[in-house]
């Protein structure tokens, strides 16, 4: 399936040439595809922003699109912690692999959270600060 391949290639890949047209290609598709839906607040990564603003629209909507591959490949979990939690999961995949290409790229946030998925506290956290809910349902 084209939006699977394409949000894997861009967590393995996050800043290759082709990776604007992939996102263009894979927000219109949320947007149109009925049995996708996506949870969308990520309060704490509007944060990012104000650290270094280079990547940070780029990790901000990986969360999405890897959600969206979550539900994919798992049709059905419908837990909102769970599937936020598996997106995160995508915007850290996509954080690492940016700074192997430019170590200077660093957000205190997204290295908490990479200390707090290897120590398999990712989901608890995300339950913790799972305040509010909004939803798109495309």
């Amino acid at each position: 399936m084209r939006a699977l391949a394409y949000i894997h290639e861009l967590e393995e890949n996050p800043i290759g040439r082709d990776t604007l047209e992939k996102r263009m290609w894979l927000t219109e598709w949320i947007v149109e595809v009925p049995d996708v839906v996506v949870h969308i607040n990520y309060r704490e990564l509007d944060s990012l922003d104000k650290v270094n603003d280079t990547y940070s629209n780029q990790l901000r909507m990986q969360a999405v699109y890897s959600q969206a591959a979550y539900v994919l490949e798992h049709p059905e979990v419908k837990d909102v912690v769970t599937l936020k939690a598996a997106g995160l999961s995508g915007t850290l995949r996509a954080y690492q692999t940016i700074q192997k290409f430019d170590p200077s790229a660093r957000y205190p946030l997204l290295d908490d959270l990479l200390v707090l998925e290897r120590n398999g506290k990712l989901q608890q956290y995300v339950a913790e600060h799972e305040h509010s809910e909004c939803t798109v349902k495309s």
